[in-house]
């Protein structure tokens, strides 16, 4: 067999795992600086879990020598779980609770005072004034505020505003994405 510190590099060059591991933590240190702020794991997690799906896979991924170098196939594969990554934090972060979303859009509108109530009317109303170009947008601000104020378990909240609204829960959660960069461009 041959030396398992080293991996076949198409027909002339044999690099060793070591060195493959090291161009990868440059790579993923290089995919990750878009990425500043974002929730990441670290360049080495990355790579870590490139070599452990990769060692683990039966078939290697797929990796093909003739089509590839192993580096650049793996290289693919860390961008790949990166994305996958990213993915996670971002839909982690779209079940964020209403009162999130309330308390950051207080941020957005700070003249209104906001010891007067939980969600006031003044704030709701300012709201759907800004959101007035954009009805549905409006209809769900307003259904998210009623879903909250009235029920005593905001889980499953998107559920219950695809109900209420009549769309499907993914209108809502991309509803609730274009509503929330709508407020976050007011800041």
């Amino acid at each position: 067999m041959g030396n398992p510190g080293v991996a076949r590099q198409g027909v002339r060059e044999c690099v060793s795992l070591e060195v493959i591991y090291e161009r990868l933590l440059v790579t993923a240190e290089i995919a990750l600086l878009p990425y500043k702020g974002v929730p990441c794991p670290e360049p080495q997690e990355l790579v870590n879990c490139v070599f452990s799906r990769y060692l683990s896979s039966p078939t290697g991924l797929n990796y093909d020598p003739r089509k590839s170098r192993l580096d650049t196939f793996l290289a693919g594969v860390l961008k790949k779980i990166l994305l996958e990554e990213i993915r996670k934090a971002h839909v982690a972060s779209l079940s964020m609770d209403d009162a999130d979303l309330t308390d950051s859009l207080q941020t957005i509108l700070p003249k209104i005072d906001p010891s007067e109530s939980y969600i006031n009317t003044k704030f709701i109303e300012e709201i759907a004034r800004f959101l007035e170009s954009d009805p549905e947008l409006s209809e769900l601000f307003l259904a998210i505020v009623d879903t909250v104020e009235t029920s005593d378990d905001n889980r499953n909240i998107n559920q219950k505003l695809a109900q209420r609204l009549r769309r499907t829960v993914s209108q809502v959660v991309n509803d609730r994405k274009r509503l929330r960069r709508r407020l976050e461009g007011l800041l």
